[in-house]
């Protein structure tokens, strides 16, 4: 097993190791892909709304 790509996000290491897809189809990957960005997604959202949310009470405060 090797890492093959790895990458800082913000605050996040993504690391892709070599071995993690190699037994599965190419649906099963798009499927994990897919699980993977929904869940990022969702993450930067809520890092979103946050900031906006204690922006909103910095201006009223």
């Amino acid at each position: 097993m090797a890492v093959v790509l790895e990458q800082q996000i913000g605050n996040v290491t993504v690391r892709i190791h070599d071995d993690y897809c190699k037994d599965k189809t190419p649906e099963d990957v798009r499927k994990i892909l897919r699980r993977i960005a929904n869940y990022v997604q969702a993450e930067v959202a809520a890092a979103e709304l946050k900031k906006s949310l204690k922006s909103g009470q910095e201006d009223t405060g």
